[in-house]
């Protein structure tokens, strides 16, 4: 074992300790023992011109634990041996050292010698073993430093070469390894991939190896591949760490698919377990019951594939998975299966293995490795990219676009780079903010979807990438700043629109348009009003489900988070699943798990299809005037039947039985359904419905048999379920769950991503995995004061928020009104009033826990209560408005006070004039249309909306008596 201390490591207790013999083993350190192990390593023949190159080693090595940036370093004998044996590998000359390749102007193919010199090798494996590690694991604190400790390092070895040898210039470029302009073109070959000097022999995957969709070309990105290219020759896991954004698992699929090889994806959380990366006994799904077998787990299953591997947010995993790891990363390079009693060998000249990482340092759940377990690995730490390399990048993903724009964008990003994450100078509510290739890739979407070439502005959606997820008014208003100093006046934020639209086919807020599906809710509540004050974030969240991207909708308490998602989902048609988020979440109840067999479950699942079915079809029948009519009324009674049955038999809620006497009467109504479906064409396609139903049965008589007793079967958690429907999930405060566990679904989150169910075990051959469905998207709502999310979670989603009445945000009056109507309350004086002791109770009392909108709402509800009881409308008034203020008061003299406030306003109904006035254009006596009705008749609803004006001039005209 190791010693106590350590990240994840800790001493044995006295007791256990005592029942052992101790030894201590010393770190074998000495110069004369290193010098020892390096000669016996080192193939004869290898030196320096003459000087040895263990002196060299040990030389570099002492210095650079001299170092401030080098002090942290793990110096090891494992770390001197990778050194020697990458030494060998690139200088021994074998079948593997040459290779044929063709440029491209040249018609004959020539045999390149592809051995390096010993000085050119010792440098690579300086920056191999050493170098490309500063800034990670151990040496983290030295990040923001990397380029002059490189520096630094090189410059010492080229001090030290330069007095035993003559540099040429191969020499000379591998010194300028880290220089990000030296040109680094990868080439492909039948049987190869690399970038020179370092080449990898190809996978069985030979079928497109061209990387369309990836500039690997850019100088950073060129350099990045390279050092990964160096450190696969050597048979160890390589790690990469770096920032989120900076493309360190894109670059990993990028080089696997460039040389063929398969690459398995595995994020770790802190619920991963042993058996989820190796195999366990999993139930049998559709088996008898009680049967059970093994399954190899997809780490296991990629190992034998000989597949690339990589493990994803390595340092969210547990430590008991870390260490179960550690013999299939060292010398051993095995796994031994307890249950099955075998080992396997990790096959090196196939499998590779990476580990990626954000820094720990960044918090989210992320913990420091222990230095045992990250000895094993060959360190990468990955730059960021520089602004030469993202105008590359763009120019070549986004060739449409003026290379002009693009590097004024990249310039803007970089600027607010520069000022709110190096520099602070704002933006501090919120931080750390993330500003990278992602956003550019997005904003160059937008722009390429919405924007014909040679028109491109990128002004139009400036806002919606940067400026929406600022949280004060100030620094959005620094990030429009930024952008008129950078793109001068020719291109101007838009900064939203109130121009809102619905027909039966398309929703219109602004610039964002949405196609509709038709499928109204049968029920809904509470009831959901479009308001002036929802219609810009409700414009940014349509532009991201447009998109296809996961929206972050933050904000405090009672700003209409939960509502917004809502009423985009009404208006649309989309079936929304909300999720409230909890501390004791974890990824099963995500994705899934497995079950004791139940027929009840699936029998409620067809039950709840049925019912919604039953309300559409009965709600078009209804309204048609054909001969459906009497059909409709026929299903209408049987069902109502059918459902009073449920009920007597005890067959609508969990631990009923079912028989075959209730599918028998199901079955009857789904015949009636598909028939009078037919008829009206209500839904296009039942199939799934007919299916769900066949396997109910199939269900049912396994359960007779006595097949499935004590069985098991896999259920899938609300996350897979609206992946596959393509429904919308919205996650509620989701900054309660562990950081760690929304992790899990970072490979989802990417671009063309996708979901793998590790959990389930290896099912013929493939781990299950989950594409999402077309119409899939998925919300998450925060409130900031109880956490922020991951950086890595924000970085892959689009943050939109939404101020609080805290934040000198004024609510439009007709919104409050159209709110106020909407919970019961009539007429524009008992408004006025209702909004004037709001108001007063707010000013008055600074610290009153009343002070949202959610407290008027909840007086005008309490009001409507107790006019709906009988009571007159001034004590109604007394009553609702001290419950919703009065009472909730902290202190007796904030009560007193607030009592005052009261009083005070419901004086004014003792004037003669007040009551009179009853009109209120758009809330009474009509009111724009709410959400449900836009959704219902669009139609209907667009003329009511634009004849308010309209409504209100005769409606006065009719009290006057002039109409």
């Amino acid at each position: 074992m190791n010693p106590g201390g350590d990240f994840g490591k800790k001493e044995l207790s006295p007791a256990l300790r005592n029942r052992f013999t101790e030894i201590w083993c010393p770190q074998s350190n000495s110069r004369s023992d290193l010098v020892q192990i390096i000669k016996h390593n080192l193939h004869t023949g290898l030196s320096l011109h003459g000087v040895d190159i263990a002196e060299l080693m040990l030389d570099f090595i002492e210095w650079l634990t001299q170092q401030d940036f080098g002090r942290r370093c793990i110096l090891s004998v494992r770390d001197i041996l990778s050194w020697v044996n990458f030494v060998n590998a690139v200088c021994e000359r074998d079948e593997d050292s040459f290779m044929t390749i063709r440029a491209p102007e040249e018609e004959e193919e020539a045999e390149r010698d592809l051995r390096l010199d010993a000085v050119t090798a010792c440098v690579h494996a300086a920056c191999l073993v050493y170098i490309d590690g500063l800034g990670s694991g151990t040496t983290v604190s030295c990040a923001d430093s990397t380029l002059f400790a490189r520096h630094m390092c090189l410059g010492f070895l080229q001090q030290r070469l330069s007095k035993m040898t003559k540099l040429d210039h191969e020499m000379l470029a591998a010194l300028r390894v880290y220089d990000s302009c030296l040109p680094r073109e990868p080439q492909w070959g039948e049987d190869f991939f690399g970038i020179s000097p370092f080449y990898i022999t190809t996978g069985p995957q030979t079928e497109s190896r061209k990387l369309c969709e990836y500039a690997i070309t850019a100088g950073t990105t060129a350099m990045n591949a390279q050092r990964l290219l160096r450190a696969l020759k050597l048979q160890r896991p390589v790690l990469l760490e770096g920032s989120p954004g900076v493309g360190k698992t894109s670059l990993v699929g990028a080089l696997a698919k460039a040389s063929g090889n398969h690459l398995v994806r595995i994020n770790l959380s802190e619920q991963t377990d042993v058996t989820d990366l190796f195999g366990t006994d999993l139930p049998v799904e559709g088996g008898k019951g009680g049967e059970f077998a093994w399954r190899d787990g997809p780490l296991l299953a990629a190992l034998k594939a000989g597949h690339w591997v990589v493990l994803d947010e390595l340092n969210l995993a547990s430590q008991s998975v870390l260490e179960g790891l550690n013999a299939c990363f060292d010398h051993r390079a095995e796994i031994y299966i307890p249950e099955l009693g075998m080992s396997f060998q990790i096959q090196h000249e196939k499998t590779k293995i990476f580990g990626c990482q954000n820094p720990f340092t960044q918090g989210g759940g992320r913990k420091g490795l222990p230095k045992s377990f990250l000895n094993r690995f060959t360190q990468v730490f990955v730059d960021q990219l520089t602004s030469k390399d993202m105008e590359f990048i763009g120019n070549s993903i986004f060739p449409t676009i003026d290379e002009k724009i693009i590097a004024k964008m990249v310039e803007f990003n970089n600027r607010l780079v520069q000022e709110v994450c190096m520099e602070k100078l704002w933006g501090h509510k919120g931080s750390p903010w993330e500003f990278n290739l992602r956003d550019i890739f997005r904003w160059c979407q937008l722009m390429q979807t919405d924007q014909s070439p040679g028109f491109f502005n990128p002004g139009q959606h400036v806002v919606l990438v940067y400026a929406d997820r600022m949280r004060t008014e100030a620094d959005k208003a620094m990030v429009l700043s930024v952008f008129r100093e950078v793109f001068g006046e020719e291109y101007e934020p838009y900064c939203g629109s109130k121009e809102f639209h619905i027909t039966p086919l398309n929703v219109q807020v602004g610039f964002s348009v949405l196609r509709r599906s038709g499928e109204a809710p049968v029920t809904l509540d509470p009831p959901l009003s479009i308001t002036h004050q929802c219609l810009k974030p409700l414009e940014s969240l349509m532009k991201c489900v447009d998109m296809g991207w996961m929206t972050i909708v933050v904000g405090p308490a009672a700003s209409g988070k939960t509502s917004l998602v809502r009423l985009l989902a009404l208006l649309t048609g989309h079936h929304l699943r909300v999720m409230a988020m909890n501390s004791a979440m974890d990824t099963t109840e995500l994705l899934g798990g497995f079950e004791q067999v139940d027929i009840m479950r699936p029998w409620q699942q067809v039950l709840e299809t049925v019912d919604y079915t039953v309300a559409m079809v009965i709600r078009r029948g209804l309204m048609s005037l054909d001969d459906g009519t009497q059909d409709t009324e026929f299903l209408l009674q049987t069902w109502g039947v059918f459902c009073q049955w449920l009920k007597e038999n005890r067959l609508q809620r969990p631990g009923g039985t079912v028989n075959s006497e209730a599918l028998n009467k199901l079955e009857v109504i789904i015949l009636l359904l598909q028939k009078l479906n037919t008829k009206l064409k209500v839904f296009t396609d039942m199939s799934k419905l007919q299916m769900d139903f066949t396997l109910l049965k199939e269900r049912l008589a396994q359960l007779e048999d006595g097949w499935t007793n004590g069985g098991f079967e896999w259920l899938d958690g609300m996350l897979v379920q609206a992946l596959q429907a393509g429904d919308w999930l919205l996650m509620d405060n989701v900054n309660f769950c562990s950081a760690s566990v929304l992790d899990r679904l970072n490979a989802l989150l990417e671009p063309n991503g996708s979901l793998a169910i590790n959990e389930r075990g290896v099912i013929d051959g493939k781990t299950p995995r989950i594409t999402p469905h077309p119409n899939f998207r998925l919300f998450l709502t925060m409130d900031p004061v109880h956490g922020e999310l991951s950086r890595a979670m924000r970085n892959r989603g689009v943050e939109v928020y939404i101020p609080g009445e805290n934040e000198r945000v004024c609510w439009d009056t007709l919104d409050l009104k159209t709110l106020l109507h909407s919970a019961g309350v009539t007429g524009d004086c008992v408004c006025d009033l209702l909004i004037q002791i709001h108001k007063g109770i707010r000013s008055t009392i600074w610290d009153s826990p009343a002070s949202s909108v959610t407290s008027l709402l909840h007086a005008a509800s309490l009001l409507s209560c107790q006019l709906q009881r009988g009571a007159d409308l001034r004590s109604s008034l007394q009553h609702a408005c001290t419950e919703a203020y009065s009472f909730c008061q902290r202190t007796v003299a904030n009560q007193k006070q607030a009592q005052q406030v009261i009083e005070q306003h419901l004086a004014i109904q003792g004037t003669a004039d007040w009551g009179d006035g009853l009109l209120s254009a758009g809330v009474w006596p009509d009111g724009f249309p709410s959400a449900l009705l836009s959704t219902e008749d669009s139609c209907f609803s667009s003329v009511l909306r634009d004849g308010q004006v309209l409504l209100f001039c005769l409606n006065s005209l009719s009290l006057q008596g002039k109409r």
